[in-house]
Parts: structure tokens; C-alpha cells; sequence
């Protein structure tokens, strides 16, 4: 056994400071802030502030590109050849869908073919607007098409020998963001939505559907700002419907008031109009039209994913462009159903 004498020495360390001796420098019940006050916790303060309020950004501008090309198309509605005005909306929603593509899908897209995609949003409903009659559509569609191929195959970058999908560090992101097949299929779509976008002309270009047009354009803002309430898809979608309800009764009001003076009632769902009313078959349409447009919106956050991620401004824009074009879809639709 070792004795007191041979056991190591032990070095005492100091002793931790006193609270009395703490409390000098902090006032009483007040806990004291580190160095640089309020000022040092700014720069994170601020990133979170950053990152809560980036998803909502992309949301009120994805929002107000529907309002504003909604108030643009409710505007040459009312003008002398609204068609060939209502062409010109469409137009320019397609320079902005064509613009911000490749940031709202994540493939690529040439300059060429972004380029082909703004004029056939040109050329397709102006088509419409002449022949006054959605079937020139086709004819118009297959020479975009082909003008869309030869744009994307001959900016094409060199091709790169892939075994699988997953091959490289990227795995199957990267072989989309720069496949050629990839590039056609995105630009493809694209082009069918500038191609929807014609139904707008259609129905304006006729005197008899043309008072959906303003119904339309009312509604279309009242789902998209309906679309944004909740935190996930289904209350987003349950909220783009109440939504279309509501905008669908207001709008039928406001429609039957200008169809009434305009004689245009008539032929607005005839067969319900002579047994229930004229009223009652212009709100019954003003719902209907509202449903319909809440689901092409819907569709729309469905395809292109959750509309609450971080997204680029370009892209938002680009995603409120989509939504405007196709909203006209189920509504001519819903007339050519009904045989009005």
C-alpha cells in the first residue's frame, strides 16, 4: 500500500465564479444579452425570415400573373374584335409560359424552341380567331409541333453514351435536365398548354358562348387566391372549390346583368332556362363554369408538384401563365357537352 506521502499530488483548479459575482454585470430580473446586443442575432433572425416568407412569395406572384392577364383578357373582351385582342392575351401568356419553362419543370429548353413556343401561342389562337371555329386548331398544332422538333433536335447538345437512367453522380435529374428526349417531351407539353389556351378564342369568338368569357375571367383569379389556403394539396384543392362556388355565383350575377341587356340569355342552358328560369340557369352555369375551372387549376398544382415550394420568380410566373391557359378548357368543354 502506498502511504499519504506517495500519492500524487493533485492540482486544485479554481473555483467557478460566485453568482453574486455574475450578477454584477446583468440588471436585476433582466437576463443579460451576449455582446453586440440585438444586432447578433440578426443575420439568422433575418434567414428565417427569409426562408418562411420565399414559398408564399412564389405563391401572390403565381397568383397575380392570373389576376393581371385575367384583368387584360376581361378588358378586350370588351373591345370591337375582341377575338383578335383575346389572341393577343394569349399570346403574350405563352411568351411568359415559354419564358419561365425550363425553372418551372427543371428540363431544358433552347432558346429556338422557347422561341417557337411564344410564336405558336401566336399563331394557334389568332387561327381561331379568323376561322372562328376550334378545329383549325389542328392543322395550326401539327406545324408547331413539327417547328418544335426541328427547333429542339438541332439545338440538341453533343450525345452522351448512357447505359441506364441512373448513370452518373446525378442519377436520373441530370439525364432530364439535359436529355433531348427529355427536352421534347417537356417542350411537347408545353405546347399542349398553349394550345388549350385557344378555347378562350373559341368561346370568344362566337356571340352566342361569349358571355362565359367574363365569367371566366372572374372566376379564374377568385379560385387561384383559393387555391393558396391550407398547408396541403387536399386543402388547397378544398379551397380552390368553395372558392369556384362562391366566384361562380357572383360571376353568373354579374353575367346575367350584361346578358340580359345584351339578349344572350337564350341560349344559355335553354332547356333548364325554360323550366326553372333564366336566373336559375345562369347560376347554374356560373357554378358549373366554377367547378370546371377550379379543377383545371387543381390539375395544374398536381402536374407541376406542391406550388408552396421554393420557387423562382420566373417560374411562378410561368406556373400562373399555365393555370391561365388551360382554365378555359373545361368550360368549352362543358358548353360543347351540353349542345349549347
Amino acid at each position: 500500500m502506498e502511504t499519504s506521502d506517495e500519492r500524487p499530488h493533485r492540482v486544485q483548479r479554481p473555483a467557478p465564479p460566485t453568482r453574486r459575482r455574475a450578477q454584477i454585470h446583468e440588471a436585476p430580473g433582466r437576463p443579460q444579452r451576449p455582446h453586440g446586443g440585438r444586432h447578433a442575432d440578426a443575420p439568422a433572425s433575418a434567414g428565417r425570415l427569409r426562408g418562411a416568407l420565399s414559398a408564399p412569395t412564389g405563391l401572390r406572384i403565381s397568383a397575380l400573373t392570373v389576376l393581371a392577364l385575367s384583368a387584360i383578357g376581361l378588358a378586350a373582351w370588351a373591345l370591337p374584335d375582341s377575338a383578335i385582342l383575346f389572341s393577343l392575351v394569349i399570346a403574350l401568356a405563352s411568351c411568359l409560359l415559354a419564358l419561365g419553362w425550363p425553372h418551372l419543370v427543371g428540363s431544358r429548353m433552347s432558346r429556338p424552341a422557347r422561341a417557337v413556343l411564344a410564336l405558336s401561342g401566336l399563331a394557334i389562337p389568332l387561327s381561331v380567331a379568323v376561322a372562328r371555329d376550334l378545329a383549325v386548331v389542328a392543322p395550326a398544332f401539327g406545324l408547331s409541333l413539327v417547328a418544335l422538333v426541328i427547333a429542339t433536335v438541332l439545338t440538341a447538345p453533343a450525345p452522351v453514351v448512357r447505359t441506364s437512367a441512373a448513370d452518373g453522380p446525378d442519377g436520373p435529374s441530370a439525364w432530364a435536365g439535359s436529355s433531348t428526349s427529355a427536352a421534347l417531351t417537356s417542350g411537347v407539353s408545353a405546347l399542349l398548354i398553349v394550345g388549350g389556351g385557344s378555347a378562350w378564342v373559341a368561346l370568344d369568338a362566337l356571340d352566342l358562348w361569349s358571355v362565359t368569357v367574363p365569367m371566366a375571367c372572374l372566376i379564374v383569379p377568385l379560385v387561384v387566391w383559393g387555391d393558396q389556403i391550407g398547408s396541403t394539396y387536399r386543402a388547397q384543392s378544398a379551397g380552390a372549390l368553395v372558392a369556384a362556388v362562391v366566384g361562380g355565383l357572383v360571376a353568373s350575377v354579374a353575367a346575367w346583368r350584361i346578358g340580359t341587356s345584351a339578349a344572350l340569355l337564350p341560349v344559355i342552358l335553354p332547356g333548364v332556362a325554360r323550366s326553372a328560369g333564366e336566373l336559375t340557369a345562369i347560376l347554374l352555369l356560373g357554378v358549373t363554369t366554377g367547378v370546371a375551372v377550379a379543377l383545371a387549376v387543381i390539375l395544374v398544382d398536381g402536374v407541376f408538384g406542391d406550388h408552396a415550394r421554393r420557387q423562382s420568380t420566373i417560374g411562378a410566373i410561368s406556373r400562373g401563365a399555365a393555370k391561365f391557359l388551360v382554365a378555359a378548357i373545361p368550360v368549352y368543354a362543358m358548353i360543347r357537352i351540353g349542345g349549347v
